[in-house]
C-alpha cells in the first residue's frame, strides 16, 4: 500500500522536473532570440558602414583619376570629406549644379505626365 501512494508523488515530481526542464528550454531559446537580434542591430550597420568607406575611398580615386574632382594642391574651393582635401573648383560647381537643375526638370516633367495619366482613368 505505501509503494502505491508514493508513486503519484513520483509522478508529480517528474511532471514538474519536466516543466522545469520546458522553462530553461524556452528561456535558452529567448536568449538566442536576442542575441540574434543584438547581432542585427550592430553587426549589419557595421558591415554596410565598412562597405560604404571601402566603395567611397575607391569613388573618389576614380573621381580624382578622371578629373571630376581636383586634387587638394589645387586649392578647390568645396573640399569633400574623406577625400584628403580633395574637392571642386567653380567651373565643376557650374557642371555639377547644371546637372542638378536638369534632374529636378526631369524628376517634375515625369510627375506631371504620371499624374496626368493618373486623373484619365475612370
Amino acid at each position: 500500500m505505501a509503494d502505491q501512494k508514493s508513486r503519484p508523488q513520483d509522478k508529480s515530481r517528474n511532471q514538474k522536473k519536466s516543466d522545469d526542464q520546458r522553462s530553461d528550454d524556452q528561456a535558452r531559446s529567448g536568449d538566442l532570440f536576442w542575441a540574434v537580434i543584438a547581432a542585427a542591430m550592430f553587426g549589419v550597420p557595421t558591415i554596410i558602414l565598412g562597405s560604404v568607406t571601402t566603395a567611397w575611398a575607391d569613388t573618389t580615386g576614380w573621381m580624382l583619376d578622371h578629373q571630376v574632382l581636383v586634387p587638394a594642391t589645387a586649392d578647390p574651393v568645396v573640399r569633400l570629406p574623406a577625400t584628403d582635401g580633395a574637392g571642386l573648383d567653380w567651373a565643376r560647381i557650374a557642371v555639377a549644379a547644371g546637372v542638378l537643375l536638369i534632374l529636378t526638370l526631369l524628376i517634375r516633367l515625369v510627375s506631371a505626365v504620371v499624374q496626368a495619366g493618373a486623373s484619365r482613368r475612370p
